[in-house]
């Protein structure tokens, strides 16, 4: 099959992440695999040399320079050279590549990276434009169940749940000591946005430090609310005890270091970092959000509660805290065989494979 994946950019992004996975490993399964990026970054997710990838500009400045107009055309002239059996647009690449196929006959698949209600009730233009080309797409791929009893209620159709897939690096690594004999570091891993939640986890933190010197919390990670959440730390006077790392090139070697991941957004896809820091045995706490961590974390593998809940999550970090050292080791080794039997980019890959072939048939 010749197939085309349309991506905004391919830097620090869970969706970015899923693009450069499931390229790299359809091309390597034998098929023609094309790459269109909008915009290079300086830093961005690697993808398999058996990958096509053209770039519409060298960097994010041309390419706000660049009208509406004059983008849609530019990846009109892609799908002309290219001629794909089947496309994928991500994220704002969706409708854009909806809007540039009109009348080329080309299957248009859109890929849902939030909970649908999500995209449902945004707001704005072109939060309407994509509403569109959810529900006129020619196939919808949602991340979990959840997402599919959701989806079905604004008519979108030809509804696939394919998960995001763990890369082979997460797969074939493992924390192999828990050194601590107390739980005492923390790491959260993801964009510096509103919807992660950050400052739950940060006075969750503040009030246990208060308590406990030796509790950290360690967030990886770059985005809009970097200034704000530093002040908050500063203000806070947690300097030292809260530390904002920035973005890292080799997320697998930092993670190895922790003794546990909190994850506390207000809503998510599926949240890659979780399922990561899951894949190496780290025992984890999340939120029960729409959608993805109800998926991933059972009683055995890992904490769920309440989103936006700092009761429970204090409780919850206590709970690790005063959590012996082999039980903290079972959890994570129940949390990674999880991820290993069902996450493998493989098996992921092969369910993007089967519904391209129920397209084209």
């Amino acid at each position: 099959m010749n197939i085309l994946f349309l991506s905004g950019d391919l830097c620090d992004g869970g969706a970015q992440r899923v693009i450069a996975r499931i390229s790299s490993q359809i091309a390597e399964d034998g098929h023609n695999v094309t790459l269109y990026v909008f915009s290079k970054s300086k830093k961005g997710y690697q993808v398999s040399e058996k990958v096509k990838v053209i770039y519409m500009c060298e960097n994010v400045e041309e390419y706000n320079h660049f009208s509406h107009i004059k983008r849609l055309f530019f990846i009109r002239r892609i799908l002309k050279m290219v001629k794909p059996d089947v496309a994928i647009g991500f994220l704002q690449a969706g409708y854009a590549l909806y809007f540039s196929s009109f009348g080329m006959n080309i299957p248009c698949v859109a890929s849902a990276r939030v909970s649908p209600e999500k995209i449902q009730n945004a707001k704005g233009l072109f939060s309407s434009i994509n509403r569109f080309w959810f529900k006129h797409s020619n196939a919808v791929v949602l991340q979990n169940k959840e997402q599919l009893e959701l989806a079905k209620n604004y008519g979108w159709r030809n509804l696939y749940v394919i998960p995001n897939p763990l890369d082979d690096l997460f797969l074939n690594s493992v924390k192999k000591e828990y050194h601590n004999d107390i739980c005492k570091k923390f790491v959260m891993v993801g964009r510096l946005v509103n919807q992660k939640n950050y400052k739950l986890a940060i006075d969750a933190i503040s009030k246990i430090h208060s308590c406990n010197l030796d509790v950290t919390l360690d967030i990886f990670g770059e985005g809009d609310m970097k200034c704000m959440l530093q002040e908050y730390i500063y203000n806070n006077k947690l300097d030292g005890v809260i530390n904002l790392r920035g973005w890292s090139e080799n997320i697998l070697y930092e993670l190895i270091k922790y003794d546990a991941y909190l994850l506390t957004s207000d809503f998510e896809g599926q949240p890659n970092s979780l399922m990561e820091a899951m894949a190496l045995g780290l025992p984890c706490i999340s939120t029960s959000c729409r959608t993805g961590p109800k998926d991933l974390i059972s009683n055995e593998n890992g904490i769920l509660i309440d989103t936006n809940n700092i009761d429970q999550l204090i409780s919850s970090i206590n709970n690790f805290i005063n959590m012996d050292k082999l039980a903290r080791k079972n959890m994570g080794e129940k949390a990674r065989f999880d991820m290993i039997n069902s996450y493998n980019v493989k098996k992921i890959a092969s369910k993007w494979e089967e519904m391209f072939k129920d397209l084209l048939n």
